[in-house]
This record gives C-alpha cells, sequence and structure tokens, in this order.
C-alpha cells in the first residue's frame, strides 16, 4: 500500500493505532476489518476527533453503536439511505467527493 500511495504530509500518513487516527480527524473510512478497528473505544476516539463522521466501507461496524455514541454513520452498499439532521459530516464527504 505504501509503494502504490505514498506518505506524503498533510495528505496521507500512515498510523499504528485507531487512537492515532482519530486525532484531529474530519472522518474515519474503514477499509479493513481488523479486530482493532472494530470494537475500539468510540468514545474515547469521538473526543479525539475534530469532526466525528465514520464511513465504512466493509459494513464491519454496529450503525446504531455509533449513531448512539455520537457519530454520523455512513456505510457503503447497504442499501439504506440515512442521513442524520446534522449537515456537516454530508457536506464533508461531498468535499471529500465519497458521495
Amino acid at each position: 500500500m505504501r509503494r502504490v500511495f505514498p506518505e506524503e504530509s498533510g495528505r496521507v500518513d500512515y498510523c499504528g493505532s485507531a487512537s492515532e487516527v482519530a486525532e484531529g480527524a474530519h472522518a474515519i473510512l474503514l477499509v479493513t476489518e481488523c479486530d482493532e478497528f472494530g470494537s475500539p473505544d468510540w468514545a474515547k476516539l469521538r473526543e479525539a476527533m475534530e469532526v466525528p463522521v465514520v464511513v465504512d466501507g466493509r459494513n464491519f461496524l454496529d450503525a446504531a453503536s455509533l449513531r448512539e455514541a455520537g457519530f454520523e454513520y455512513f456505510s457503503v452498499g447497504r442499501g439504506e439511505a440515512t442521513v442524520s439532521a446534522r449537515s456537516d459530516g454530508l457536506e464533508l464527504l461531498r468535499n471529500a467527493s465519497l458521495l
């Protein structure tokens, strides 16, 4: 992966843990089913994030639990179209060309 997408400060950063990923993040995009990312301390991660948005590219996470923890949750390919009352996360995703 690093060969295809080399680290580039401010654009592509590789992290060693979920906590490190969340620090100041505007969104978390999950593209793995590794156990570390399936059941982290979501409350702690939410506190560390700038904007609490999770995009689940593997449909690996429990949407209800994440919404209950205060996240805007988006899945890929589940067939459910749910948009929360908050619009900042949705605008963030549109601006990032993820929707």
